[in-house]
């Protein structure tokens, strides 16, 4: 019998909540590790694409979450923005409870703009809509997303920064 591991529940929820609403999408694991996963997504009726996942359950403070960004991750990331296709970075922001994730998506070019970062932190704030800030401990800069972009089809999402 296959023990269940943590990570399956990340991953699962997330693809499952992904292909709700993107259902020409059909995945194709290329790669995973304890904490990361890297999938090939065929469609019918748009392009093809690359999710990158990559998940933490452990919440540095409250609604705040921070995920390392190892030199694997980064090239793994980098050779699929390289293949040519399309490719979205997904931080899957876990708890306990696991009722209460969250899962942040960001672009090919948002994610460029924080390749030189070894761990992103990001975190829940605002009032109605909430929006994901990804707060640069070494600048004063502060980039944020919208909560709500897995909410919709994923090649419908604009770059914010």
């Amino acid at each position: 019998m296959s023990k269940i591991q943590k990570r399956d529940y990340f991953f699962g929820a997330a693809l499952s909540l992904f292909l709700s609403k993107n259902d020409d999408s059909c995945p194709s694991l290329v790669e995973c590790s304890e904490t990361s996963c890297q999938y090939c997504m065929i469609t019918d009726t748009s392009e093809d694409f690359y999710l990158y996942m990559k998940y933490t359950s452990n919440e540095v403070d409250k609604r705040t979450w921070q995920f390392s960004m190892t030199d694997t991750d980064k090239e793994r990331i980098n050779g699929c923005i390289q293949s040519g296709l399309k490719t979205y970075i997904i931080f899957i922001c876990g708890s306990d409870d696991l009722s209460n994730g969250e899962i942040v998506v960001l672009t090919q070019n948002e994610y460029a703009k924080l390749t030189h970062k070894s761990s992103i932190r990001i975190k829940l704030q605002g009032k109605s809509p909430k929006k994901y800030t990804i707060v640069d401990r070494a600048s004063s800069e502060i980039r944020s997303v919208d909560r709500n972009r897995f909410d919709y089809r994923i090649t419908d999402i604009k770059d914010c920064f």
